[in-house]
């Protein structure tokens, strides 16, 4: 069985570790036989491992040992901030701790709504055509609550296949998550949510890959860190780092009186991160080659945003009922992103949201980047395991860039599931109706414009200058660095 896992490891921490461990469990890595039965009511680890309800499922018995695929944000993440690692080594990160392999979310789609970035990542997810489970954590553990908030998530598409619900898209009424919650009947947490959207996601693809949820710690009741969640886990590393990049200079880098002062602070985060993610995580810190939050990008946003047309504005994704020009308006009259946030985050409009809308600026996406339903014309490996047979990884795709120019393309076999004949509507609108799918191995090669096809360019142009701009953000100025997309190549361990 090929495991596919949707994350984001910002950064990468203990529960990440034990959702991997389940993967490469349900893999055949850790057990000759994995029995069917595992994914609806066995436990495994602790804990509890079931299929939510699916509308056609395999009854293949897996006979060999599969493939564990980290299906990773870029650079930029859903909750509106910039990766505090790159992504390349957060993919290094990935393979150490469990991976098989490591595919990338591109920009435009990873610091995405929930929504969205459910859907892209999916869309990722079948385009590889050897998944068989899609693994994610929960906080509830309920099957059936989340099996029912699938149903009525799917009765809330409007006829463009976008969320509607009153006021949920910031119409001087209640915000997105308040409208969803009020329909879907149930207050779900992050985790939550985004796993309603991948099995969305996975329904309306007609998909035959199985949905399956790892339960997950939720936040701490007492506030304390000892008892705080896996997410709240996140929270704090990076908080942590934060603190680290106000408080001490540019300059104390390069000081070894500051060096041991900044270690030590460093290793709070120690006891939240398995080991081997713990030693890389600590390199990059100590020697400032990290992105500490949106703000390290606050001249870069609001150059962006001091460059734009009021018309401009308007085309800015999440940025309903003006959202947009208030945006544009409030970087005009200050010199601080935080006090551009706070002033356009209201009753309608989530911090998150907000955030988002001001990232696009930075990753180049706009309103009509997110369709119905989402195709990403590629597929791209950042790292891969030796063991692994890279064109056994992506059987669903059509041509691939490894530095030289790609093959020829051919028509690709539709996605499992689908019938990929002209009388299928899915087929036809939202897979590409026989587009090819590009396949790229590790970095951008260089004549990408002659080699991929039209979608592919549009959307890795996107790509290599939100990296390139992402990189101003780096807290020590020697590794803000340029085309890195062009010169990091596929990591192999």
């Amino acid at each position: 069985m090929n495991v596919a896992i949707i994350c984001e490891l910002n950064p990468f921490h203990k529960g990440h570790e034990r959702i991997f461990k389940a993967a490469r469990v349900l893999a055949g890595h850790q057990r000759e036989d994995i029995p069917q039965e595992l994914l609806r009511r066995n436990v495994l680890d602790g804990k509890a491992l079931k299929a939510l309800p699916r509308k056609r499922g395999r009854k293949k018995k897996d006979t060999v040992t599969g493939i564990v695929v980290a299906v990773m944000s870029g650079n930029f993440c859903e909750r509106g901030e910039p990766a505090l690692l790159d992504k390349w080594t957060r993919a290094r990160i990935a393979l150490e701790c469990g991976a098989d392999a490591v595919v990338e979310i591109p920009s435009v789609y990873s610091a995405a709504s929930a929504q969205f970035f459910a859907d892209a990542a999916v869309d990722i997810v079948e385009g590889l055509g050897c998944i068989d489970l899609l693994l994610f954590g929960s906080e509830c553990g309920d099957g059936e609550a989340l099996s029912g908030a699938v149903q009525k998530r799917l009765e809330a598409f409007d006829n463009r296949g976008l969320f509607k619900v009153g006021a949920a898209d910031g119409d001087g009424g209640e915000s997105f998550p308040k409208a969803m919650e009020k329909h879907l009947g149930v207050r779900l947490s992050g985790n939550d949510i985004l796993a309603v959207e991948y099995v969305c996601a996975l329904t309306r693809r007609r998909s035959n890959i199985i949905p399956g949820f790892f339960q997950i710690a939720s936040g701490g009741k007492s506030g304390s860190e000892d008892d705080a969640g896996e997410d709240v886990h996140a929270g704090i590393i990076r908080e942590i780092c934060g603190e680290i990049a106000r408080a001490v200079p540019e300059s104390a880098w390069e000081s070894e009186t500051m060096h041991s002062a900044i270690l030590a602070f460093v290793e709070k985060a120690e006891r939240f991160m398995p080991p081997a993610a713990w030693e890389i995580f600590r390199e990059k810190l100590t020697s400032g080659d990290f992105v500490w939050g949106i703000e390290a990008l606050e001249n870069v946003i609001l150059a962006e945003l001091r460059r734009m047309k009021p018309v401009d504005a308007d085309r800015l994704p999440f940025a309903g009922d003006g959202l947009g020009r208030k945006i544009l308006e409030l970087s005009l009259k200050s010199g601080s992103l935080a006090r551009v946030i706070s002033g356009a985050t209201g009753k309608a409009y989530t911090a998150a949201r907000v955030r988002r809308t001001m990232l696009s600026v930075v990753t180049g996406a706009r309103q009509e980047t997110y369709p119905s339903m989402i195709f990403v014309p590629y597929v791209r490996l950042l790292a891969v395991k030796k063991s692994v047979n890279i064109s056994k990884l992506a059987v669903g795709v059509s041509a691939v860039s490894k530095g030289v120019p790609a093959a020829s393309k051919g028509v690709p076999a539709a996605p499992k599931g689908v019938s990929g004949g002209a009388a299928d509507p899915y087929a036809a609108d939202h897979c590409g109706g026989g587009r090819a799918r590009d396949f790229i191995v590790g970095n951008i090669p260089a004549d990408y414009e002659k080699s991929c096809s039209a979608d592919t360019v549009r959307l890795l142009g996107n790509e290599i200058i939100a990296s390139d701009l992402y990189a101003l953000g780096c807290k020590v100025r020697k590794y803000c660095v340029a085309r890195k997309e062009f010169t990091n190549g596929l990591i192999s361990l």
